[in-house]
């Protein structure tokens, strides 16, 4: 079913790569096939998070929202002027915090059918951390709306507010 977490076993004939805290970094292979690329890679995501080192909450697309880039064309072939396939990339979240370095590429060939070829993951292991300031939870959408609210009202963010990389001198 959909959302149920799986392991390697379920993927025969898959190359899996691991690090060496065991973590998986690579699957290769025939990993899934689809209808549309799009849907490959998110019900494939969507069965397989756990192996990727992800829980069900940590997990966003890079393609979707406002201001989010949609999937990356990968290999162009100058005979057809077409890309060969395109990378769609996940970011890993905590407590709607991006992870830095964290997340999740899926490889799907851009032709039908879409076959999804590679899943690469550069998950962290967050098992028993949240993020905390100053010993205080994080709301991170109450922190955004505050931030976007002093934005409108002339907030520059710099140096001495910590807040941006200008400085003030």
């Amino acid at each position: 079913t959909p959302g149920t977490p799986t392991g390697a076993d379920e993927l025969p004939g898959a190359l899996v790569t691991r690090d060496i805290e065991g973590r998986v970094r690579n699957v290769t292979g025939a990993l899934a096939v689809g209808p549309e690329p799009g849907a490959v890679a998110g019900a494939f995501l969507q069965r397989h998070w756990t192996l990727l080192g992800l829980t069900d909450s940590e997990v966003v697309s890079l393609g979707s929202g406002a201001g989010k880039t949609g999937p990356v064309p990968v290999l162009y072939d100058s005979s057809t002027k077409k890309y060969k396939f395109r990378l769609y990339r996940y970011e890993q979240r905590s407590s709607g915090i991006p992870v830095v370095g964290g997340g999740v590429d899926l490889l799907v060939r851009d032709q039908a059918p879409y076959i999804l070829v590679r899943a690469g993951s550069s998950t962290r292991d967050l098992t028993g951390f949240v993020p905390t300031l100053a010993g205080q939870g994080i709301d991170y959408t109450a922190a955004k709306a505050h931030l976007a609210s002093k934005s409108r009202a002339g907030f520059v963010p710099s140096a001495r507010s910590g807040l941006g990389p200008q400085a003030d001198i």
